[in-house]
């Protein structure tokens, strides 16, 4: 005699098995929730980049003040003396250079550990993967870059507000020569690019996006980005770009492409001020080469928007 379930006992997910006349199992209904993804790791971990990456900042230069001044020089100039000079110490280039490089690094590791405790695969996690958009897209969205910072640069200086943090950086960049030129480029294109874009558009933003869907995830990672600047005229200004780099991230559903774009406008901020002495200002004193090229970027602005449009993603799709 055949026996039949139709409303077999289940337990949890697991998946309900029937049988019929011939005996054999027959695979009924499988069932499975997925639980919704943790949001208080991504604030926990957005909110202690900042604090993570000044404490290294502060312990490399002051391990770099004992091995230039020694333990008993230290000891003779007392802690507030000492302090005075960690302080002149970072605004030298070679100085700002160290800092900036061991705070990045010290992001990296944090980054790294939170992901790994990540149910998902790693690269999945952070969004290291091939994404939607095709990769000669990249260059075109790279080249746009750029652009949208100038503008939100030239908005800033527009409403009066002066970023004395930025005019520091452009001195010390400045200031840099030969072989030092290469760590530059390393310390305030490369590492940042890939470090704040691990964070705030991959480990932030990609779970937000998965919890909450765009209208959520593309601001509070933007949020978390601007904060991250402290000084109110460069936070405005970071508005609109993390915005940008959000934008470009959750259109390619990878990470690459807002990398590429992050350091390319580190870059040629720096480029700026290597050969034309400046980044976003533009007035009638500024070169004809200048100009020209912030035409271009323009016009990869332009092609970009058609390219998001032509490959959009709807907040629904995600």
């Amino acid at each position: 005699m055949a026996i039949e379930r139709d409303h077999p006992q289940t337990n949890g997910d697991t998946p309900q098995l029937a049988l019929t006349s011939d005996s054999e199992p027959v695979l009924a209904e499988l069932v499975v929730h997925e639980r919704p993804p943790r949001v208080w790791p991504v604030l926990v971990v957005g909110t202690l980049f900042l604090p993570i990456i000044s404490v290294a900042a502060g312990l490399a230069i002051a391990v770099l003040g004992l091995f230039e001044l020694g333990p008993e020089q230290i000891a003779e100039l007392g802690p507030s003396d000492f302090a005075n000079w960690m302080s002149e110490r970072v605004a030298t280039t070679s100085g700002f250079v160290i800092t900036v490089v061991a705070g990045q690094l010290a992001a990296l590791l944090m980054i790294v550990a939170a992901a790994a405790l990540s149910s998902q695969p790693f690269a999945v996690r952070l969004g290291f993967v091939h994404g939607r958009l095709p990769v000669l897209t990249w260059p075109v969205l790279a080249s746009a870059t750029p652009f949208v910072g100038w503008v939100a640069g030239a908005l800033s200086n527009w409403l009066g507000l002066e970023s004395h943090t930025q005019e520091q950086v452009e001195t010390m960049v400045s200031g840099a020569s030969g072989s030092m030129k290469w760590m530059v480029i390393i310390a305030v294109a490369l590492l940042p690019g890939m470090m704040e874009e691990m964070l705030f558009r991959g480990y932030v933003q990609r779970r937000l996006l998965r919890r909450f869907g765009p209208f959520v995830a593309l601001p509070v990672s933007t949020f978390f980005f601007a904060a991250m600047h402290l000084e109110p005229a460069h936070m405005f200004a970071t508005v609109l770009l993390g915005f940008w780099l959000g934008l470009v991230a959750w259109q390619a559903s990878s990470l690459w492409p807002a990398i590429l774009c992050h350091v390319m406008n580190n870059f040629v901020s720096i480029a700026g001020v290597w050969v034309f002495g400046q980044s976003d200002d533009v007035d009638l004193n500024s070169p004809p080469e200048y100009v020209a090229f912030i035409a271009l970027f323009g016009l990869a602005f332009l092609a970009s928007m058609v390219l998001l449009i032509r490959y959009r993603q709807r907040p629904a799709d995600f």
